[in-house]
C-alpha cells in the first residue's frame, strides 16, 4: 500500500509498504501453472492496484510478472506491484 509521497525538484519518492521477495515469475516457474480461479484473483488485484495508481496520477509503464510480488503464499491472488523506476506522473487534465 501506498504510504506516502516525497516530491522534489526533479524526484517523486514513494513509501510503501514492505513485502516478500517472491515474484509471481518465480511462483510460476517453481509451480509450472496456476488454477484459473487463482489468475482471476491475481488480474483482480493487479487491475485493483493499477487502478489506485491512476487515481493517485501515477503511470506504472513497467508491469510484468516479475513486477508482481505474491503478497502472501497462503491467500492466492493477493499481489503487490513493485518497481516504479519507469513510472511517470500524469499531469494535466485527463
Amino acid at each position: 500500500m501506498l504510504r506516502e509521497i516525497y516530491k522534489e525538484e526533479n524526484l517523486t519518492l514513494l513509501v510503501m509498504d514492505y513485502v516478500g521477495t517472491q515474484t509471481l515469475l518465480a511462483s510460476l516457474i517453481e509451480r509450472q501453472k496456476f488454477e484459473e480461479k487463482y489468475i482471476r484473483k491475481v488480474i483482480k488485484s493487479l487491475l485493483q492496484a493499477v487502478a489506485y495508481l491512476h487515481k493517485q496520477n501515477i503511470l506504472h509503464l513497467d508491469i510484468k510478472l516479475g513486477n508482481i510480488i505474491l503478497e502472501d503464499n497462503k491467500l492466492p491472488g493477493k499481489i503487490k506491484l513493485i518497481d516504479f523506476s519507469l513510472s511517470q506522473e500524469i499531469k494535466g487534465p485527463h
